[in-house]
């Protein structure tokens, strides 16, 4: 457990030097007021939020019914105010209802933070009760941002771990290895890292993307004295525990130290947790890649208790984490985060079964097995570092416009608009769906009416549309 203590304390130092990130920059209040109504058309729609942010523009949107765009201009901050955006609008804007998509990246977190809501121009808004709804079945985190993110974690965890586990190495030809694994790992840290600056839309200006790239710096000098180590064995100390203090970047970078959380138990448990599991999963390479054969039972029975501990460890601060990042138990199955968290849980109950199973034996074929599976964890935890946390969700709240009742809300990265309108004897149902990009296509989209379902036909650029008997006409 020695490795395990250092690394929370070297990856708390990192946290103090790089400081905690501020909150997620959440929607203040909006004028036009979300779900109300003006009496004329404004010229702009203004959002004004909790923190410093930057508009991504692909991923603002003001469309009328149908998904025409009304906006006269790209988004933009006004210099008086960093905690606002501005929303240009045509002149002249008809009566009806209108959606607002809005995406921003937060300046101090670099994280993009999207939501949706509706107002409308003219007559007054009556109060409904309907059953309406509309489920969006594609969207998910970028591809680019989840393969980054998983390098950047793969290379750091191992990384870590096989400096730790280089503790109970004795010989000179199992440190060279250890030490051209350490410094493989840090490259490929490296990489990731900086990937995920460049990649991600305007991460390269916030908080999160400097850090991200000092870190990387940092790796990638780490790794270079990692190789030099090879001909020069006094840089392989620095490296080694450049690696270890390293493991507090992701917790610098992530959900664990924005504000409105608990810092005193998140950031803490979030470092013990990363130092877990680098114990394990760096154990397991170092195992494969640095012990010779016939070295590895006899090595694999020292390491035994450590990774004993390091498992107790990631399970407990593991429900720590959890529970500061959702709100209620539901959220486990009904978020994205709560969902990748129970592929997380599962992939590692089955890693716990093929550990036990491969007891004594540490065979290559049964510890490649474990590693597999730690990837896919690996790949779990990508996964709920690009998505919102259950405590950041927040509801919305339904409106309706003259005869037609309006519904606006988030389904992942998507925002959803929903339109009932009456006609004649029959309610037509229109959703409007919006991506960071504009409107989206091609998607599985499934209507519902009074417990009714139906699928949505294509009817225009990110539009979909289904009729349904006026019997099950919203109430009002």
């Amino acid at each position: 457990m020695r490795a395990t203590v250092v690394g929370a304390c070297a990856g708390l130092c990192f946290l103090f030097m790089a400081g905690a990130a501020q909150a997620h920059a959440f929607l203040l209040r909006a004028t036009p007021s979300p779900g109300g109504q003006v009496p004329t058309a404004p010229a702009s729609v203004d959002l004004y939020f909790t923190e410093g942010v930057r508009p991504v523009d692909s991923g603002i949107v003001v469309v009328r019914a149908g998904g025409h765009s009304v906006m006269a201009g790209k988004p933009y901050v006004p210099q008086s105010n960093p905690r606002e955006i501005i929303i240009p609008l045509r002149c002249g804007l008809g009566e009806g209802p209108y959606a607002v998509r809005w995406s921003e990246v937060d300046v101090d977190d670099g994280h993009v933070i999207s939501g949706a809501f509706i107002f409308s121009v003219g007559g007054g808004l009556p109060p409904t009760a309907s059953t309406a709804s509309a489920t969006v079945t594609g969207g998910s985190p970028p591809a680019s941002a989840l393969i980054s993110r998983w390098l950047e974690l793969a290379g750091l965890l191992v990384a870590a771990g096989v400096a730790a586990f280089a503790v109970l190495v004795r010989g000179a030809a199992e440190r060279v290895r250890a030490a051209v694994v350490v410094g493989a790992s840090l490259a490929v840290a490296t990489l990731g890292a900086v990937l995920w600056v460049v990649l991600q839309s305007g991460e390269s200006g916030t908080r999160s993307g400097h850090w991200t790239i000092v870190g990387a710096c940092i790796a990638g000098v780490a790794s270079a004295a990692a190789f030099a180590s090879l001909r020069m064995p006094g840089l392989w100390l620095p490296a080694a525990v450049a690696s270890v203090v390293l493991l507090g970047l992701p917790t610098a970078t992530g959900h664990a130290s924005a504000s409105g959380r608990s810092h005193w138990l998140s950031i803490p448990a979030d470092v013990l947790h990363l130092a877990a599991a680098a114990v394990w999963i760096g154990g397991i390479v170092a195992l494969l890649l640095v012990v010779p054969p016939a070295s590895r039972v006899s090595a694999a029975r020292r390491f035994t208790p450590e990774v004993v501990l390091a498992v107790g460890v990631l399970g407990a601060t593991g429900v720590l984490r959890a529970y500061g990042e959702l709100d209620s138990v539901h959220q486990v199955w009904t978020t994205g985060y709560g969902q990748a968290l129970l592929v997380k849980t599962g992939v590692l109950g089955a890693v716990l079964v093929l550990g036990w199973l491969n007891r004594g034996r540490f065979g290559r074929l049964g510890l490649a097995g474990e590693l597999a599976l730690l990837a896919v964890v690996i790949g779990a935890v990508a996964v709920l570092t690009n998505v919102r946390p259950g405590v950041d969700q927040g509801a919305a709240a339904p409106v309706a416009a003259t005869d037609t009742v309006v519904y606006a809300g988030e389904a992942g990265p998507l925002a959803v608009g929903l339109a009932a309108t009456p006609a004649g004897k029959q309610i037509v149902l229109k959703a409007t769906v919006l991506g960071q990009n504009g409107p989206k296509a091609g998607l599985d989209v499934g209507l519902s009416l009074d417990g009714r379902d139906a699928a949505g036909e294509p009817c225009g650029a990110g539009c979909y549309t289904a009729t349904f008997p006026a019997a099950g006409a919203p109430k009002t």
